[in-house]
């Protein structure tokens, strides 16, 4: 699955919470309850990864903290009663 086709699948979320898993940076596995359109915490600033396409920022709810998610490396996303597998390539 594309990187768009993965996007398109977490914006259907519309906002709503979601389960996702992801390998990060340090190649441990990430799991988290996110959602999307969070904007309560923003305290301003620069987003320095606004132009790679490969990161979608989320709101991490247990850590009541923003992250970044490496669509890349997007393991799983589970919203309802649908879950997503991705293989790697």
């Amino acid at each position: 699955m594309t990187r768009d086709e993965k996007l398109a699948l977490l914006t259907a979320s519309e906002g709503k919470i979601f389960s996702i898993s992801f390998t990060k940076a340090d190649g441990t596995l990430r799991r988290m309850q996110a959602r999307l359109g969070v904007n309560k915490h923003l305290r301003g600033g620069k987003d320095s990864t606004a132009h790679l396409k490969q990161y979608l920022n989320v709101f991490d709810m247990q850590k009541q903290g923003y992250r970044k998610v490496n669509l890349d490396t997007l393991k799983m996303f589970k919203y309802g009663d649908v879950e997503y597998n991705f293989e790697e390539n």
